[in-house]
């Protein structure tokens, strides 16, 4: 069925819901230690760079088949465990506000100030309880060790929406150093993790903070601290504008050399990347898990690849490709809502993770429309900066030919512009596994894993100590 074939789909953005949110049938797993460095949660909700900090829940949860979200894990520390709240509990309602789903209780959430006051409606066992809420503001990263300082600062979009940026300065060096701005993938998740599971970023940038680099990360509008709509009815061009802003701040930063900025995209922030460099000077891209396909062309490619992984019979994934491309082609070439075209045919409706009639994936279908306009491989193309193309051994969301074809596309305007790099054992989400099935059983839920750092910061010394390239209208630099 194409419903059933449709649940193993996943994309830039279902598989890292996938690995926030937990398999539904699995049982909870233990509560992790404590963070390494990461404060104390303030009692209080302070100002950082003007902005406020967001309430945290500190649990791991899942959005319900009967709606709602289910508390899959309760973290010590948080909102969560000061109220109460079980594992098993499924949250309605948050001051009389419904609650649908991960994203609804996410919103809800935003709006609330520490301290008492709040309650939560909750589904327990075969009873619905009230749950008095004792608030938690999320408490803020400090470094892991004194090589370098975290400090919690805005960047104001061109509209002046405030997006709350977080960005590491090496101590010991107090001079303007190489800077890297770290672009996330598709999922309305925060990079500000708090002593939640750390996201694909944290070894990222924790590695390259202590080998003296500047580091700047962004949090999408209507994510975490930033202002702004929702997140999953927020477009590309949107999202797009946030990271440029990112990027203006990042330049301005009084210990960085604005000759040396470099951007880290991973998944989706490697289809981002370049168009950020279209605007702002940027001496090198390093992407991990990312495409310059056309959005269509990457999702049939990756639907076809993942169906056969899971063992999909050949001549029923050609049945479900058929129909694949006919839901898609309604959607991201004739304009039409997903809803829209199940309506005009029944027979197409599947909905994944995070789809409904106006999103696929979490995300709103204006996202994937304005994605589908563009042209990934022509802004490649227009980079005249050095691009490192990073694919993990058992990534099954992104292909190696993608990540070489860009590679080859750099090379052939400039030899010798970009390297290819294949990352053993890493999944999408940049954790380890021992082979490929590990990795399809639980992406994201491999061993945080390091090596990546060693040759990243290299190729960016390495590219540091060059100067850049002419433009091809005559022009220094990138």
């Amino acid at each position: 069925m194409f419903t059933s074939a449709w649940s193993y789909l996943v994309g830039f953005a279902a598989g890292v819901v996938m690995m926030f949110t937990g398999d539904p049938a699995a049982p909870a797993p233990p509560a992790p230690a404590p963070a390494p460095g990461l404060a104390a949660a303030p009692e209080v909700q302070q100002d950082f760079g003007g902005l406020p900090r967001r309430a945290w829940l500190g649990a791991a949860l899942e959005t319900g088949s009967a709606g709602g979200v289910i508390v899959r894990r309760v973290i010590p520390g948080g909102t969560a465990e000061r109220s109460e709240l079980r594992v098993g509990d499924r949250i309605l309602e948050i001051n009389g506000g419904a609650i649908g789903d991960v994203p609804d209780l996410l919103a809800l959430l935003k709006r609330l100030p520490a301290g008492p006051g709040a309650s939560a409606r909750v589904a327990r066992g075969e009873a619905t309880v009230e749950v008095p809420l004792t608030v938690v503001s999320t408490p803020r990263e400090a470094p892991t060790d004194d090589t370098y300082t975290i400090s919690y600062s805005v960047a104001r979009r061109s509209d002046g929406t405030r997006l709350r940026t977080i960005i590491t300065v090496p101590v010991k060096d107090t001079g303007r150093r190489p800077a890297v701005l770290f672009i996330q993938g598709i999922t309305c998740s925060s990079v500000d993790h708090g002593p939640n599971l750390p996201g694909p970023d944290v070894a990222v940038v924790q590695g390259l903070a202590a080998r003296g680099f500047v580091t700047m990360r962004v949090d999408k509008p209507g994510v975490g601290d930033s202002e702004g709509r929702p997140c999953a009815d927020m477009d590309f061009d949107t999202e797009l504008d946030g990271y440029l802003a990112a990027m203006e701040a990042l330049r301005a930063h009084p210990r960085v050399n604005p000759d040396r900025v470099f951007i880290f995209g991973h998944s989706m922030g490697g289809v981002m990347a370049p168009y950020v460099a279209a605007k702002f000077p940027v001496r090198g891209i390093a992407a991990f898990g990312t495409t310059a396909r056309t959005w269509m062309e990457y999702t049939l490619e990756n639907s076809r690849r993942q169906l056969g992984l899971v063992g999909v019979p050949a001549d029923q994934i050609n049945e479900e490709m058929g129909k694949i491309a006919r839901f898609h082609a309604l959607v991201l070439l004739d304009g039409l809502t997903p809803g829209e075209a199940w309506q005009k045919f029944p027979e197409l409706e599947a909905r994944g993770p995070g789809s409904d009639e106006l999103r696929m994936s979490g995300r709103h279908v204006k996202f994937f429309q304005q994605l589908q306009a563009r042209n990934p491989a022509a802004a490649w193309s227009a980079f005249n900066g050095d691009a490192l193309l990073v694919h993990g051994e058992y990534d099954w969301v992104s292909s190696e030919a993608d990540h070489r074809e860009i590679v080859a596309l750099l090379d052939s305007r400039r030899p010798d512009a970009a390297r290819f790099l294949s990352a053993d054992g890493l999944d999408h989400a940049m954790t380890a596994h021992s082979t490929l099935s590990a990795s399809l059983q639980g992406m994201g839920g491999g061993v945080r894993d390091d090596r990546l750092i060693a040759p990243l910061a290299k190729w960016i010394e390495e590219i540091s100590l060059v100067d850049a390239p002419a433009r091809a209208d005559g022009a220094e630099g990138p």
